[in-house]
């Protein structure tokens, strides 16, 4: 998990998530605000898999991150 503020000043946590069913085929990385509660939580579809996902989210940089939240769409 990480946690990264974005050109607002709110504050948002990424994490992985399974994909479907549970399995680690196609995860998404779901963004969630910390600071604005109301904020609908967001995911992005990396089509790849869990392992792969979670290490690409772990090494990106405060910029990746923030175009990552930016391609995500809202969660329903």
């Amino acid at each position: 998990m990480r946690t990264f503020q974005d050109r607002n000043f709110l504050v948002w946590e990424a994490y992985p998530s399974a994909g479907r069913h549970g399995f680690s085929q196609n995860p998404h990385v779901i963004f969630h605000c910390l600071t604005q509660r109301d904020v609908r939580a967001r995911s992005l579809d990396l089509g790849e898999n869990e392992a792969v996902a979670e290490a690409r989210l772990t090494t990106a940089s405060p910029d990746e991150l923030l175009a990552m939240l930016e391609e995500a769409q809202e969660i329903a």
